[in-house]
Order: C-alpha cells, then sequence, then structure tokens
C-alpha cells in the first residue's frame, strides 16, 4: 500500500462523525479490527477488576473495616444474574 493511499483513507476517516467511526468498527467483521476490540476489552476488564481487587483488600485490612458498607458489599461483589439463579433463597440477601 502506498503512502497516498493511506493517507487518503486517513483523510477519509478526519472527516465523518465519530458515531459513525463507532459503529463501524463494533459492528464490523474484519478480523484486525475484532483482534484490537478483543485486546481493548480485555485491558478494560482488566483494570475493572484490579479495581474491585483493590476495593476487597482494601476491606480485608483491618477488622471491623467500613470502607465499604455492609448494605453496599454484596450488591456490587455479587449481583449478576448467574448468582442470583444459582442461590434463589438468598436472592434478598445479595440485591
Amino acid at each position: 500500500m502506498s503512502s497516498d493511499a493511506m493517507a487518503i483513507q486517513t483523510a477519509e476517516a478526519a472527516g465523518r462523525p465519530w458515531v459513525e467511526m463507532l459503529h463501524e468498527w463494533v459492528t464490523t467483521v474484519d478480523h484486525k479490527r475484532l483482534g484490537v476490540l478483543y485486546i481493548l476489552y480485555a485491558l478494560f476488564f482488566l483494570v475493572i477488576g484490579g479495581i474491585e481487587a483493590t476495593i476487597m483488600r482494601i476491606q480485608l485490612m483491618r477488622p471491623h473495616n467500613d470502607f465499604v458498607s455492609p448494605q453496599d458489599g454484596p450488591g456490587w461483589t455479587c449481583c449478576d444474574p448467574h448468582s442470583r439463579n444459582l442461590f434463589p433463597e438468598r436472592r434478598r440477601e445479595y440485591c
């Protein structure tokens, strides 16, 4: 691919609205773009998991620590549909 072709593609991409470009990236079937999206999603959820692990470690540093209140704790750690369906008798405790 010549440098002229790359310059034309860059110029075309700069003129399009960001919503259109986002839609093109999210609905793509190009294997290279899918690989980039896969890596970005993996990094995003790695950061989210790291933040949650840090919050849990801060909570467990000392006994009776109130960094996360007892009312809020189960809501963000166990409130996904799978855990609610596994333990239906404890559903009220989770959410």
